[in-house]
């Protein structure tokens, strides 16, 4: 599920309502390959449990909110299929792709993508069924845009000089957000995901809950 062109750094990730991420099957890694991948994602993810601010304060928020996840359990890397970093749906936890996240910053940003996803399902309005359309399009802008998903260094290891340095936050959010809403079982197009994503955008961009302005400038 691409999000920019092929050959591009971009693992995406997103709130995949009902099914994890697809795992590969005949992956061309060999056991011991896979087995590395996964050890060396754990061993990041607790040094970032301990170390990362961003993550520390979403576990922080989710537990004064009685939301039930624990990180040691509830966060499980797999071998999954390209270009996917990971996804967060209620019936099977956060599942991260350990064979695309081969750095320690793409798992801490991985991690704080899914806990918003985690977070906003706990705190968040939503129906009996789930989160519709707008509600995930509103999950997606906050993840891509309170995780550093969308940091200008981020963009710049994407798409290199086509990146440039007026606009590419909003782009970058709005792009990873369409990206992800085109996953949802009421979106109908990538079209209809550009409009649900426009329509949401001011509103939930601007929301930064649990964090403040200063914790975003300086963490």
């Amino acid at each position: 599920m691409a999000d920019v062109p092929p050959g591009a750094n971009s693992p995406q990730q997103g709130f995949l309502l009902n099914e994890p991420p697809q795992q590969v099957r005949g992956t061309p890694l060999t056991a011991g390959q896979a087995a590395f991948m996964q050890t060396r994602c754990e061993y990041w993810q607790s040094q970032l449990l301990d170390k990362s601010f961003r993550i520390r304060h979403l576990l922080a928020a989710l537990a004064a909110n009685k939301c039930a996840f624990n990180p040691k359990t509830d966060i499980k890397f797999e071998t999954c299929a390209p270009n996917f970093g990971g996804g967060y749906g209620p019936a099977y936890g956060m599942v991260l792709c350990s064979n695309t996240l081969h750095e320690k910053q793409l798992v801490e940003d991985a991690i704080t993508h899914e806990l918003v996803h985690v977070y906003d399902y706990c705190t968040k309005p939503r129906g009996e069924a789930g989160m519709d359309v707008y509600q995930h399009a509103c999950t997606e802008i906050r993840a891509a845009s309170l995780s550093g998903d969308c940091k200008w260094t981020r963009e710049v290891k994407r798409l290199g000089h086509r990146v440039g340095f007026s606009g590419v936050f909003e782009r970058c959010v709005r792009r990873r957000a369409t990206a992800a809403v085109q996953r949802h079982p009421d979106c109908r197009d990538e079209e209809h995901a550009r409009e649900v994503v426009d329509t949401v955008y001011t509103k939930c961009v601007e929301d930064i809950d649990p964090f403040t302005a200063d914790q975003l400038r300086f963490n």
